[in-house]
């Protein structure tokens, strides 16, 4: 029923499915012209269908959620990296006329053959600009701020009432 206004990304790694849906599918906003899928990964709703913890944390079994910032030109030199060799295995995959379907044995299933083809080209591969560990921003703030830094802006906040 949704035709174009909705794609599904399952992660081979992963224990979630995903979801991207254009806002005009949720909020019946309806523009002249759809956007293209390429706007969609950046501007999309993620719905995303949740297992394992996080299913237990949420209590619920899908969410909707924005697409990390790192979508667009926020991503760091590593993960351009990845996402350019893995760009360079499909297109090296199409030239070597990968069809059909392979059968992976770590995986214990059939994977399209151009998917089989990506999958052991990046097996293994790590980013030469590849962020250290110790560096991440998600070990340096877990959230948008940090403790001092909330109880700095509530102070703030009631000076101001005074």
């Amino acid at each position: 029923m949704l035709g174009n206004d909705l794609y599904i990304a399952q992660s081979v790694t992963l224990a979630e499915s995903m979801a991207l849906l254009r806002p005009q599918t949720i909020g019946r906003m309806f523009d002249e012209r759809p956007m293209s899928r390429r706007e969609l990964s950046l501007y999309g709703l993620q719905l995303v269908r949740l297992g394992g913890m996080a299913k237990w944390v949420f209590r619920k079994p899908m969410i909707f959620r924005s697409p990390p910032y790192t979508v667009g030109p926020y991503a760091h030199d590593g993960q351009l990296e990845v996402r350019l060799k893995f760009a360079e295995a499909a297109r090296s995959a199409k030239a070597a006329g990968a069809k059909g379907f392979k059968y992976d044995e770590e995986l214990g299933r059939f994977l399209p053959a151009v998917a089989a083809y990506i999958r052991k080209e990046m097996k293994g591969y790590r980013a030469p600009s590849k962020i250290p560990e110790d560096k991440l921003p998600s070990k340096i703030h877990r959230t948008a701020y940090t403790a001092e830094e909330l109880r700095k802006i509530l102070e703030e906040r009631r000076k101001a009432k005074k």
